[in-house]
């Protein structure tokens, strides 16, 4: 953990957020908030602060800022 700390410090968040974005295998799947929101899309990327950032079915751009995604079942 003190690896990652120092890394952080030292480079800011973006190489951590590259790293979890190639873990969480997200990017171009269907999604879902599960936040009272309707929002549903394709998951692009992650902002520079690390909100999720998602293209509705009507072209609009929703930034998820709390709550829970999950994927669409046939991503799974």
């Amino acid at each position: 953990m003190e690896g990652i700390l120092d890394e952080f410090w030292k480079e800011g968040r973006k190489p951590l957020l590259e790293e979890w974005m190639t873990r969480a295998s997200v990017a171009g799947k269907r999604v879902r908030c599960l936040n009272g929101s309707t929002a549903e899309g394709i998951f692009e990327d992650l902002t520079p602060e690390g909100f999720p950032r998602i293209r509705k079915d009507d072209g609009s751009l929703y930034i998820h800022l709390s709550g829970d995604l999950i994927l669409d079942p046939k991503d799974v």
